[in-house]
């Protein structure tokens, strides 16, 4: 548009510079002109009146330039990791201290066996009574021979009251047996002091106390009551002269092996099927059997 305008403006200029033409006479010439041939000339039209300049148009504010951009600032170089400290050479550990050599275990007390070995140089032998197992209610010997010092005493039966070295400890067994650890025996009493602790005391048993009484006998004990005297039936008829005979072949006495129930104590009566078809026969628990031991009673009469 701004083009236009100035192009506009450039021709008006160009006119109103032009000079204006003469004009030359022409010889006039006669000429027959109708009426319709007159054309009546119109007024000139007015020029047009040239038009306004438009004002130019502002020319466009140029565009600011762009600020620049800051730079950015440089990140700041990172400081420099500290060197790690040296680690702290480890401290020789100590050397282990060297394990104590075992205490060596104390010498027997020699006092204590010269006291057992008094005590059976003074008496005869040893009478035990109350343990649960009839055998070992019997006479103790003092035997000829000693262990490291110990005497030893044994019975008729071949059962043994001896010391027990390790428990310091007087022990009733079938075998003789002084320095085998964890040995507890029918019966064990500890008598650290060293002769057999007589009088009624409480031995260990199966873990459990049983009060058995030792005697000091100074006499030979009597002769040995049988266990039990056979009975016979013996039916005798009458002969010659007064006298008696045997009227048959002489039949010993049957025994009945009987068991001790649970829950059953000495001197209790309990009944004991022998034979089919057959009432039980009752029977009276002897003294010194324990449950679960057996005993003997003579079975009943079988009638003939």
């Amino acid at each position: 548009m701004l083009v236009k305008a100035k192009v506009r403006k450039i021709k008006a200029q160009a006119e109103q510079q032009q000079p204006p033409r003469r004009l030359e006479p022409i010889d006039p010439v006669p000429a027959v002109v109708d009426d319709e041939d007159i054309v009546e000339e119109d007024d000139p039209e007015p020029e047009p009146e040239p038009e306004p300049e438009p004002e130019p148009e502002p020319e466009p504010e140029p565009e600011p330039e762009p600020e620049p951009k800051p730079e950015p600032e440089p990140e700041p170089e990172p400081e420099p990791e500290p060197e790690p400290e040296p680690e702290p050479e480890p401290e020789p550990e100590p050397e282990p201290e060297p394990e104590p050599e075992p205490e060596p275990d104390p010498e027997p007390d020699p006092r204590a066996a010269e006291a057992a070995r008094a005590q059976s140089r003074a008496l005869n032998h040893l009478a035990v009574r109350g343990h649960p197992l009839p055998d070992y209610n019997d006479a103790f010997f003092p035997a000829r021979q000693l262990f490291d010092g110990w005497p030893k005493y044994e019975s008729e039966t071949g059962l043994f009251l001896f010391r027990h070295i390790p428990s310091e400890s007087w022990m009733l067994g079938n075998s003789f047996s002084p320095e085998e650890e964890g040995l507890e025996g029918p019966a064990a009493a500890f008598a650290p002091e060293g002769p057999v602790p007589t009088g009624r005391q409480l031995w260990t048993r199966r873990g459990a106390s049983t009060a058995i009484a030792v005697s000091v006998r100074t006499e030979p004990p009597p002769p040995p009551e049988p266990k039990y005297v056979p009975e016979y039936d013996i039916p005798v008829r009458s002969g010659c002269c007064g006298g008696r005979q045997p009227a048959g072949p002489i039949r010993p006495k049957k025994f009945l092996t009987v068991e001790c129930p649970a829950g059953a104590a000495p001197g209790q009566q309990i009944a004991v099927d022998y034979a089919e078809g057959k009432p039980p026969a009752l029977v009276i628990i002897p003294h010194g059997v324990s449950p679960g031991e057996s005993f003997q009673v003579p079975a009943p009469k079988e009638e003939s």
